[in-house]
């Protein structure tokens, strides 16, 4: 198997960092880019290539939102990551919907924190994870609570009219009772 041959660290770090973030995102196993000042892809981990059906030679130095076929060009999180570096935000857990052309409808929590280096230099790491599967099992489970829900209703109110009806024959049979008992 080949491995990557990096010329510099692709976090900016001068001293020893090629390493370590080589190991890092090589070995991650959720989806992770490392992106630049002006959101252009430095590198991304090889679980995002193999998730979102990218290479290297299509996403790196590619603007974020012009890689695939524009499904991650959306305004609210081109805006919301625009502002991890420019007003030095974190994200966590932030939701899409992205329907990818090779998977289909997708649910994804995005998070997304700075970097800052000594020299001044500021990337920004973006995780990745798919969280399809967890949404449709949640859907699921609303779904058979809310039919769990119908079903006592609808038991209650048979027991009721039961019980009502139990009711109405002791009373005729009580109306025909002779005795003082």
């Amino acid at each position: 198997m080949a491995t990557r041959q990096w010329v510099h660290d692709p976090l900016g770090d001068p001293k020893n960092g090629l390493v370590l973030t080589r190991a890092i995102i090589d070995t991650i196993h959720e989806p992770l880019i490392v992106l630049d000042e002006d959101l252009h892809i430095i590198v991304a981990s090889r679980s995002f290539y193999k998730k979102f059906n990218q290479t290297r030679a299509l996403t790196q130095g590619k603007y974020f939102y012009k890689i695939g076929k524009g499904e991650w060009n959306i305004p609210q999180l081109r805006k919301l990551l625009g502002s991890v570096i420019s007003k030095h935000k974190v994200v966590e857990g932030f939701e899409v919907k992205l329907n990818l052309p090779y998977l289909g409808i997708r649910t994804l929590l995005l998070n997304a924190r700075e970097i800052i280096f000594e020299n001044g230099q500021k990337k920004m790491l973006l995780s990745i994870f798919d969280i399809s599967e967890q949404r449709a099992l949640e859907a699921v489970q609303e779904n058979l609570l809310t039919q769990k829900d119908l079903l006592l209703k609808e038991m209650r109110h048979r027991i009721a009219n039961s019980l009502q009806l139990i009711a109405s024959i002791l009373i005729l049979k009580a109306g025909m009772v002779k005795s003082e008992e």
